[in-house]
């Protein structure tokens, strides 16, 4: 049967049923079209979160550093930082683990499933987000504070027609950076019941042999899935960044 022609292999892969151990239900009948949807929904939901819970957290960064003379400032730039790093330094399945074990589950009784997933995926993405957005406003003129405080602006003004306005169209592109560090840590979060594209991929070719296909051609079918995934959501920001550039210029 592996002598049958390349795309009906493919085709085979496609079609394969989502009957195994792994999977918690079987609402979707497909493996692949179970894995595209776990991933699509974890990876698109945690990417806008973090976009904008990141967006937040970066402005006050960078107005606290812009008036860093007092010392409040110092101290809850000092504590944003660190928990960042915090969040950045640990190993992500550590991470899980940890927040699982001490917060979410004792507190929350969030244990297991895509709540978790979801949580810890953002809290991560937050801090990759925070730090992008803030290098984009702390490399803009650093005369537009006092531009803006010259014309009479007000702290919200200042951000909504100075800040936003001079990098927002920078801040968009961000959304790749961002999206594709999410896809890269959902391959992981099979600790938290996500079966995502890349874990199908390493867990199936590994643990399984297949009558109707190769298990090279699931790994192979996995890797196109989700470059079409990247490459797509890449090709709408680059349109919303053009859109975006035009309206503020």
């Amino acid at each position: 049967m592996l002598k049958e022609n390349f795309l009906k292999r493919i085709y085979n892969v496609l079609i394969y049923p989502n009957n195994s151990f792994f999977n918690l239900n079987n609402k979707k009948p497909f493996l692949l079209f179970n894995s595209i949807w776990e991933t699509l929904k974890i990876s698109i939901l945690s990417t806008f979160i973090s976009f904008f819970i990141g967006l937040i957290l970066s402005i006050i960064l960078y107005l606290l550093k812009i008036k860093k003379e007092r010392l409040i400032n110092k101290i809850i730039c000092f504590v944003i930082n660190s928990f960042m790093n915090l969040f950045l330094s640990l190993p992500f399945v550590l991470l899980v683990s940890l927040l699982t074990d001490l917060l979410l589950g004792p507190y929350f009784k969030i244990f297991y499933g895509f709540k978790l997933g979801l949580i810890c995926l953002s809290l991560v993405l937050i801090a990759h987000s925070t730090r992008h957005f803030e290098q984009v406003f702390l490399q803009m003129n650093s005369e537009i504070y006092k531009t803006a405080y010259t014309l009479g602006a007000n702290r919200i003004q200042f951000i909504r027609y100075f800040l936003l306005k001079e990098a927002g169209a920078h801040l968009i592109l961000k959304l790749n950076t961002i999206f594709v560090s999410s896809i890269a840590y959902s391959s992981i979060l099979h600790i938290t019941g996500i079966k995502s594209i890349a874990f199908i991929a390493i867990i199936y070719s590994e643990s399984h042999t297949f009558d109707n296909f190769k298990n090279s051609d699931l790994v192979l079918v996995c890797l196109i899935i989700l470059f079409l995934i990247i490459q797509i959501f890449h090709f709408l920001v680059i349109r919303i960044h053009r859109q975006l550039d035009k309206c503020l210029n």
